[in-house]
């Protein structure tokens, strides 16, 4: 799995959209600013079931 970490701009994000989700699929996460301030981060799949299993079993 890639750790590939690349922040952009919101708008950046939106007229690559296609390109992000590519290199999102090849394992990268993407922090999207919007006015200089994190707004987002988009992961792979993989990466959001793991962290959502990890917040239910902190929550037991």
């Amino acid at each position: 799995m890639s750790t590939d970490s690349r922040v952009m701009s919101s708008g950046d994000a939106r007229t690559k959209f296609r390109e992000l989700l590519s290199d999102v699929d090849h394992g990268a996460h993407i922090e999207i600013r919007r006015y200089g301030a994190p707004t987002a981060v988009v992961v792979p799949p993989d990466w959001y079931e793991r962290a959502l299993a990890a917040l239910k079993q902190t929550e037991t």
